[in-house]
């Protein structure tokens, strides 16, 4: 009886895992490479000296107009 039990319970989790992991494939949603690209540029420190909780929010702030791109102190940008 217990055999049964600990068979639906692992058949249930495998069937949730594999449609999480196809939905996950399905459903992926692409970012913005010139996000990826200013952010490898910004330090990663997560300082908050921009007035961003980080750099990856400092980044799409920058692509969306909404920063300046001189506005990261740590990071002397031409």
């Amino acid at each position: 009886m217990i055999f049964v039990s600990i068979l639906i319970l692992f058949l249930l989790g495998a069937g949730i895992g594999a449609l999480l992991g196809w939905a996950s494939k399905a459903l992926k949603v692409e970012g913005d490479p010139r996000v990826d690209e200013l952010e490898a540029m910004l330090p990663g420190g997560q300082c908050g000296q921009c007035g961003e909780a980080g750099c990856r929010q400092a980044a799409e702030a920058m692509v969306a107009g909404r920063l300046a791109p001189s506005c990261c102190p740590p990071v002397a940008m031409p």
